[in-house]
């Protein structure tokens, strides 16, 4: 087991929280590691519909100076539970309410550096809300995108979100799981 000896705090944003641990390590060695972690953990929302489509979204990305294709995602704020963030975000970001909204998995986004955890939702029975304004920083387009398509593009390097990529593999397992 590694024991924790003393944290300090690096950096604090609403964003991001840096940490520095010194440690001892399993093999009796002291060390320091770095830990980061956003202050809330994530959902990522995978809405197909009845033509084998799937829901992404173009979304412009600061640090890669680019637009990516992406699911719908975004942070779990304060006094939310996942799946109403997943709810929120879908409206905020594709102005989509689910009637039906089924947990299918989760997955730590970088297991090595922070405890961030992505919850996934598949999102069925869709209709339009408009009840809440799209979020300042986010610049977001969406299109419908065959199954297939999906596959492809994150074959090819199109789709470049760990995220979706992770949330992708979860649904293609739930969809294996209820098709068999």
């Amino acid at each position: 087991m590694w024991q924790k000896l003393k944290t300090r705090r690096l950096f604090e944003h609403q964003r991001l929280i840096v940490d520095q641990d010194d440690v001892i390590m399993p093999n009796g060695e002291k060390s320091t590691y770095l830990l980061y972690r956003s202050p809330v953990d994530g959902v990522v929302v995978i809405c197909p519909n009845n033509h084998k489509e799937i829901l992404c979204v173009h979304e412009y990305s600061y640090p890669l100076e680019r637009v990516i294709t992406q699911l719908p995602m975004g942070g779990i704020h304060d006094g939310e539970n996942p799946e109403d963030a997943a709810k929120r975000e879908l409206i905020e970001e594709v102005h989509l309410r689910a009637k039906t909204l089924t947990s299918i998995g989760s997955f730590f986004q970088n297991h090595r550096r922070s405890t961030n955890k992505a919850h996934i939702y598949l999102a069925t029975d869709l209709e339009e809300d408009f009840s809440l304004p799209a979020d300042n920083e986010e610049q977001i387009g969406s299109v419908w995108v065959p199954e297939s398509a999906v596959d492809r593009m994150i074959k090819t390097g199109e789709i470049v979100d760990s995220d979706t990529i992770g949330a992708w593999m979860f649904y293609r397992l739930w969809q294996k799981s209820h098709h068999e």
